[in-house]
């Protein structure tokens, strides 16, 4: 039996480190530092107004809860399903989430992994850590008839942390250049262009919102009054605050036409306002009570104005008109998805009655966001094309003249040519065109 050969010292000193131990700490801790989060946050708004009746270990429970309910699974409370999800808390665990895949990113840079499949399975199996963690705490977060469906904590999780925590691992590792050649060359000029749309559409929402905050200020004061003050007002002031992003993305459905829902039977359009009874949510007192004025129909222009600019900007170093508008129609359909995405996860239900529909309709804001960006790209580029061929014409030279004074100026040469030289002008010929005889040195022949 031949004995094995002993791996050389050099070869073993550049071997890259397995990262399957970083992947498995760095996602268990992404989901033990979000409960810990949600506990201390229902530790700091509930205990102080639960008197007897709280104790640590509900509020281990309600922590719990809320982590998961984060993860956009879907939450039952007393009895009640519930779909809606502030945007806040999406976001705050997205952030833990992210963060766990740039260290996962900069694990493998200190163990010198480079290679696409080490890189990947470290991927899978943070991702599955995260879940199994997830999927722990939902069996041990029952709280009376509070409580989550495991396989969707479980699904919600491998998908946000795959979308989060997978896109800062490839932006920070070798696998970007792997994913960028993989994808479809348009499609990042098309990403850039929805950027653009969104950060538009999404500056005049937030100035929708807080214009109307402030018109409506003492119908929301009033809702304030009525859920009581002292340290109660915290929790509802917090919820307010992590829902501020569904009122902007709201606001998008409003700006672009179709409007959202607060309720089975409250619709609040640009052309009617809201109309019905509204849960005493201070949030909801900046609802429209009428047709948009003034103002926000100058917002409402605004918004593709000035997404429409932003696109064809980049667009105008492409040649040609059909290339400007295929790209064009490319950055709307990217906007569109991105905004039916946007709609599904702001909106959503509380129960099956009066609160069944809250939000913007993913699919009229994505028809209509995605149609009114292309319309307002395709007019903005037809007339930087105007612009530029008026622009040519103005410094167009007179070609006619032009063309004249070469016909004259042939014809003098053509007659010059055809005069007859004088005696003394055929005498005279180039030097260069004379042959030359060599010079010699030496004793004179003869």
């Amino acid at each position: 039996m031949r004995p094995s050969r002993p791996v050389p010292r050099a070869a073993a000193a550049h071997a890259p480190t397995s990262l399957t131990l970083p992947a498995l700490w760095t996602g268990a801790a992404a989901a033990g530092v979000g409960a810990l989060a949600g506990m201390i946050a229902v530790a700091l708004s509930w205990l102080p107004v639960s008197g007897t009746a709280g104790n640590s270990a509900s509020v281990v429970h309600a922590g719990l809860l809320t982590f998961l309910a984060s993860l956009h699974g879907g939450i039952t409370v007393d009895g009640t399903p519930a779909a809606f999800l502030p945007l806040g808390l999406l976001v705050a665990t997205a952030t833990l989430t992210w963060r766990a895949g740039a260290a996962l990113a900069d694990a493998a840079s200190a163990a010198g992994e480079h290679r696409t499949r080490p890189l990947v399975r470290a991927a899978v199996v943070q991702a599955g850590s995260f879940a199994a963690c997830c999927a722990a705490a939902a069996s041990f977060a029952d709280l009376g008839t509070s409580y989550v469906n495991t396989a969707k904590v479980v699904v919600a999780a491998l998908v946000l942390f795959g979308l989060t925590a997978g896109t800062a691992l490839v932006r920070s590792s070798p696998l970007r250049a792997d994913v960028a050649a993989r994808i479809p060359g348009w499609l990042p000029g098309a990403a850039r262009d929805a950027t653009a749309v969104f950060a538009a559409y999404t500056a005049c929402g937030a100035l929708l919102v807080a214009g109307s905050l402030v018109a409506h200020g003492e119908r929301v004061r009033v809702l304030l009054t009525e859920v009581g003050g002292g340290w109660n007002l915290v929790p509802v002031v917090v919820l307010n605050l992590l829902a501020v992003p569904n009122a902007t993305v709201a606001a998008l459905g409003y700006l672009a036409g179709p409007g959202f829902a607060v309720g089975a039977h409250t619709v609040a359009t640009p052309l009617s306002g809201a109309t019905g009874p509204v849960p005493a949510f201070p949030l909801l007192g900046a609802l429209p009570d009428g047709p948009a004025p003034a103002l926000a129909w100058v917002l409402i222009g605004i918004a593709p104005v000035t997404a429409a600019v932003a696109v064809a900007r980049r667009l105008a170093r492409l040649a040609g008109g059909r290339a400007r508008l295929a790209a064009a129609a490319r950055a709307a359909g990217v906007v569109a998805v991105a905004a039916a995405v946007l709609a599904w996860q702001a909106g959503g239900g509380i129960g099956g009655g009066r609160l069944g529909t809250i939000g913007a309709s993913p699919w009229l804001t994505a028809l209509a966001l995605g149609a009114e960006v292309l319309a307002a790209t395709a007019a903005v580029v037809g007339l930087q094309a105007a612009a530029t061929s008026l622009r040519g014409q103005h410094h167009r030279p007179d070609t006619t003249r032009l063309r004249s004074l070469l016909r004259h100026s042939s014809g003098a040469h053509n007659r010059e040519d055809d005069e007859p030289r004088s005696a003394s002008e055929q005498a005279v010929e180039p030097i260069a065109e004379q042959p030359t005889e060599p010079i010699r040195t030496g004793r004179l022949a003869g």
